[in-house]
């Protein structure tokens, strides 16, 4: 059952060990699991959606991690 939803750690670990050391992998490419749902599988290097270049998400992602970790980081002229 368990096969449905996860995976090994050692079959989890495919993906990030392609996107680390196969040649044709580029910068800003994802790589994950090749199934139906993206859960389980071999890594394959899949598309990217533009809800992933939000700025306005990326910076309240970034803001809700840092309250629920209580980590704050100083704001720099870059991201202030």
């Amino acid at each position: 059952m368990q096969e449905r939803f996860a995976q090994s750690t050692q079959r989890g670990a495919k993906s990030i060990l392609f996107a680390a050391l196969h040649p044709s992998i580029h910068g800003g490419e994802y790589v994950g699991p090749h199934s139906k749902r993206r859960r389980i599988g071999d890594p394959f290097i899949d598309s990217i959606g533009d809800e992933l270049y939000d700025e306005a998400s990326a910076i309240r992602l970034f803001e809700v991690s840092e309250h629920l970790t209580g980590v704050f980081y100083p704001k720099s002229k870059s991201n202030a």
